[in-house]
């Protein structure tokens, strides 16, 4: 990644997860559907984490994900749902605001945001 690519994704990150940290304040912390998605995304970052650095569009991805269904592949076309680079961005933001509540808190390079609980 870039030097300018990194400082980018890093100032959008300083804003976003703080949103998204108070977002699940307001719900009283974190749900278990929220825990299940952060674990799923997991897999997606490793997967299509390559989207967060080079553009991909939500038309990209459909057309990719109808390819694969065509040929059989339901189970990789659905899991590229939602691997846009701005869906991703916000999945990325929102996983880290929720690993924020686990002891210790959620690091990503020198950015580090943790709620006391």
């Amino acid at each position: 990644m870039s030097e300018t690519s990194s400082a980018l994704l890093s100032g959008m990150l300083e804003i976003a997860v703080p949103l998204e940290i108070a977002k699940l304040k307001e719900h009283g912390g974190p749900s278990e559907a929220d825990w299940r998605e952060t674990h799923e995304f997991s897999w997606v970052i490793a997967e299509h984490g390559d989207s967060l650095l080079f553009r991909t569009t939500t038309e990209d991805v459909d057309r990719v994900a109808r390819k694969m269904a065509a040929q059989g592949n339901h189970e990789d076309a659905a899991r590229m749902a939602g691997t846009s680079s701005a869906r991703m961005f916000v999945r990325l933001a929102r996983a880290l605001a929720v690993m924020a509540y686990c002891p210790g808190g959620s690091r990503l390079g020198e950015l580090r945001w943790e709620v006391a609980t």
